[in-house]
């Protein structure tokens, strides 16, 4: 019995290993991840194997008789960092081809960087708000954090309109990219304010002199760009959450963000904010109808990967600003009376009411 037993074992053996078939082959190119140029001398073997085997001139390698089934490939080149690669074989000839980097023969200078910002040009006219400024600023506007930079100033109209300038110039003559998006609030007038909300960026950057005419012949003055800040390419979840209270005004504000980032480079970042302010006050008096309600949202999500990606945002934006009820004037003869009193024509009890004048403000 255990003779037939070890028979028919070794035939299920045989029958399996005549049935497997190891006559396949793996031919690819190695080239430079940056310029594709073909590498030669490469060296690429199987993991576990001794056998190596080199590229020719023309970057080509072959792998003879292999069988059917997955194996990990082992690419080197001198310079480049070392690659594993899983290839899978399930036909007679499988084509593969694979991207090196170079590092130390294209290097060509060396730049010491003191922090991680990236700029958008080669201008030393470029200037970029840190993100402890924008947490700082996190209750303000855009025009508010903008003044910290230099030769950036603020056209400000009652309490809560903020328009920055550049150099002077200001409303069309300074271009404002959110996201790659046009924002053109400001441009109708003193009295309009670039309305974005300024916890939904990563970074802002303000580039100023020639170099802002790629982005726009009539940006003049310079241009703001609003950015989404980099996602990390590793698994991993975070998040933040910022509130505010001001005296002045007797609100504050909240906001908050989460990013989750898969192995696979998908992520998702959601991101939402309220602002909440009444009628602010001098020292002598209330400056009746100076509130604010503002309530921001933003949803990102996509795939981002060393050499390529993608992503989609959706961002919500409603506000309603009032202005101050006594610089609502009908005539001349208002304002002169306005100017000599010394004190608003309208003072009310405090309220956290938004009454006419005012602005609302909504876009997606």
């Amino acid at each position: 019995m255990k003779l037939l037993f070890a028979v028919l074992l070794m035939t299920v053996s045989l029958s399996n290993g005549i049935a497997q078939d190891c006559s396949n082959i793996l031919t690819g190119t190695v080239i430079d991840f940056h310029n594709g140029m073909p590498l030669t001398g490469a060296a690429v073997q199987i993991s576990g194997n001794p056998d190596i085997v080199y590229t020719d001139d023309e970057g080509r390698f072959q792998l003879n008789s292999l069988c059917m089934g997955s194996l990990e490939l082992e690419v080197s080149h001198e310079a480049c960092i070392t690659q594993f690669i899983k290839v899978e074989i399930d036909k007679a000839h499988t084509e593969l081809d694979v991207k090196l980097e170079h590092h130390l023969e294209e290097l060509d200078e060396v730049k010491v960087v003191g922090d991680a910002i990236i700029h958008k040009t080669n201008s030393a006219q470029e200037v970029v708000l840190r993100q402890q400024t924008l947490e700082q600023f996190s209750s303000g506007s855009l025009g508010d954090a903008l003044r910290e930079l230099s030769g950036v100033s603020s056209l400000n109209t009652g309490a809560n309109i903020v328009k920055p300038a550049i150099h002077g110039l200001n409303g069309s003559r300074v271009l404002i990219l959110n996201n790659e998006v046009r924002m053109q609030d400001m441009e109708w007038g003193d009295e309009h304010a670039p309305n974005v909300d300024i916890n939904s960026t990563g970074s802002i950057s303000v580039i100023k002199g020639a170099a802002a005419l790629q982005y726009g012949g009539d940006a003049i003055g310079g241009v703001i760009l609003m950015e989404q800040a980099r996602i990390p390419a590793k698994d991993t979840l975070f998040g933040k959450t910022l509130l505010n209270g001001m005296s002045n005004g007797r609100g504050g504000n909240v906001t908050s963000e989460l990013t989750k980032v898969f192995d696979k480079g998908w992520f998702i970042k959601g991101q939402g904010s309220y602002k909440r302010l009444g009628d602010q006050e001098a020292p002598d008096y209330v400056l009746s109808n100076t509130g604010i309600r503002e309530v921001g949202a933003s949803l990102r999500f996509g795939k981002q990967l060393f050499t390529w990606g993608w992503d989609a945002n959706y961002s919500y934006y409603n506000a309603e600003i009032a202005i101050l009820r006594a610089s609502h004037i009908g005539n001349v003869d208002d304002l002169i009376r306005g100017i000599n009193s010394g004190r608003p024509e309208v003072i009310r009890p405090f309220t956290y009411d938004l009454q006419n004048p005012r602005q609302e403000v909504f876009h997606i």
